[in-house]
C-alpha cells in the first residue's frame, strides 16, 4: 500500500485515522502544518484480547528522529492508547 500524507492538525488525529483504516506494516505520513511537526505512524499488528477488544501495536516517528512503540485498544469508537511499549 502506498504511503498517505495526512494534513491533520495533530499526530493524535493521524493516529486515529491510521489505526482505524490502514493495514499493518506500511508507514503512513502525518504533518501538522501549524507546528511544523511531521513523521510516520506505522501499524505493526492487530489482535483481539480475551475479552473481545481489538488492539493494535504501532510505531510513531517524529521529525525523522526517534521512534516509539505504542499499544492502543478500541473503545467506544476511538483508539485509546493504553501503553507505551518503549520510549
Amino acid at each position: 500500500m502506498a504511503q498517505s500524507a495526512f494534513r491533520e492538525p495533530s499526530l493524535t488525529m493521524a493516529t486515529q485515522i491510521v489505526l482505524e483504516s490502514h493495514v499493518s506494516g506500511a508507514p503512513h505520513n502525518w504533518l501538522d502544518e501549524a507546528s511544523g511537526q511531521s513523521g510516520t505512524v506505522t501499524p505493526i499488528r492487530t489482535f483481539k484480547t480475551k475479552t473481545g477488544v481489538f488492539c493494535r501495536d504501532y510505531e510513531v516517528s517524529k521529525n525523522g528522529g526517534y521512534t516509539d512503540l505504542h499499544r492502543a485498544c478500541r473503545s467506544q469508537g476511538l483508539w485509546i492508547e493504553i501503553k507505551a511499549l518503549q520510549g
